[in-house]
């Protein structure tokens, strides 16, 4: 049976690494909020990214939801930075009959500062491939994330 992997972890933590990880092992279609945003408003979607964003995410949904009833799984790849995101996005496929799994990238500070600068430096060569994440949008989505609670996540990935 076709199922929705929800892909969950700070910014730069590896998600998007992780989701090419399990598309090499299992035939799964990728959804990314990044990749589709940056293909259509490089990077800078300006005062609108957020509401974008939120539109964004509720079409893939919904686009994931017609994938897995037709055979194939998905993988979401952005983010569930919230405990509500989180029971929101499993409400949403359980209600439907879909399997939904969290999986969880924890990381160190020290791993997650070196890949905040790897990112930067790619995404300084090759723009639209990836977001350049300065110190205030670090630290914006480090106050915004919420560690899963004990049993919230189905797989955990310590990196």
């Amino acid at each position: 049976m076709a199922k929705v992997i929800c892909i969950c972890g700070k910014i730069c933590c590896g998600k998007s690494t992780y989701a090419l990880q399990l598309m090499e092992t299992s035939p799964y279609i990728l959804l990314s909020v990044d990749e589709f945003m940056l293909a259509m408003f490089g990077q800078h979607a300006g005062p609108n990214h957020d509401r974008y964003t939120a539109a964004l995410q509720q079409l893939l949904r919904q686009k994931a939801a017609d994938i897995c009833k037709n055979g194939t799984s998905v993988i979401l790849d952005w983010g569930f930075w919230t405990q509500k995101s989180r029971q929101e996005i499993r409400s949403f496929f359980e209600a439907q009959g879909i399997p939904c799994e969290l999986h969880y990238l924890e990381v160190s500070d020290s791993v997650w500062q070196s890949r905040i600068r790897k990112r930067n430096e790619h995404a300084a060569a090759h723009p639209e491939s990836a977001y350049v994440v300065d110190q205030n949008l670090a630290e914006k989505f480090e106050r915004l994330f919420e560690v899963p609670s004990h049993g919230e996540a189905d797989v955990i990935l310590s990196i």
